[in-house]
């Protein structure tokens, strides 16, 4: 049997798109600092990728606590859960992304002064 489909008659959101994107994009940016950090400061990489799960793992658990935004780690799960009604998460009422930006910029400065005071950069 053949199927017809046919296109959407509305545009695509494009817009949209960028934009939910772009959130997606700066709320990972802290954690991508953190294991950076970890990575130069830790020289088994093991070290960095455990710290990094466990931290995930404390993050989930943290999403009902009400100060669970000190946490880089939640803020993609709260950027998408922003749109759903009811559950257990308690939703910041301040702007995450601010927090991440903040964050990413933290770790990259402890990051760049490991690296330049590191005796052996190779």
């Amino acid at each position: 049997m053949l199927t017809i489909y046919t296109y959407p008659k509305t545009p695509i959101p494009f817009d949209f798109f960028l934009k939910e994107n772009a959130l997606y994009f700066i709320d990972c940016l802290p954690v991508i600092a953190l294991q950076y950090l970890l990575s130069l400061k830790f020289k088994n990489f093991l070290v960095s990728v455990g710290v990094g799960f466990v931290l995930w793992v404390g993050a989930l658990a943290s999403l009902s606590w009400k100060f669970g935004c000190i946490i880089p780690y939640t803020y993609c799960t709260y950027n998408y859960l922003k749109d759903s009604t009811g559950g257990k998460v308690v939703l910041p009422t301040i702007n995450i992304h601010y927090f991440a930006i903040f964050y990413f910029v933290i770790f990259t400065v402890i990051s760049y002064i490991l690296y330049i005071t590191k005796r052996e950069k190779g």
